[in-house]
């Protein structure tokens, strides 16, 4: 995996991890994904994983 996708992957885990605090914090509301957060945390740290490798 080149060194770009591996940066793409940590950029995407980072805006998701932040889209999940934001709603836990209720500055931002989406009423479909509210439900979700949990998994979204958990699919954050697993493109973490999938970028260290």
């Amino acid at each position: 995996m080149s060194q770009k996708t591996k940066l793409t992957l940590r950029f995407v885990a980072v805006m998701v991890v932040l889209l999940t605090l934001g709603m836990q914090l209720q500055f931002v509301i989406i009423p479909a994904l509210s439900t979700y957060k949990f998994w979204l945390a958990v699919g954050a740290f697993a493109l973490l994983l999938i970028a260290d490798r």
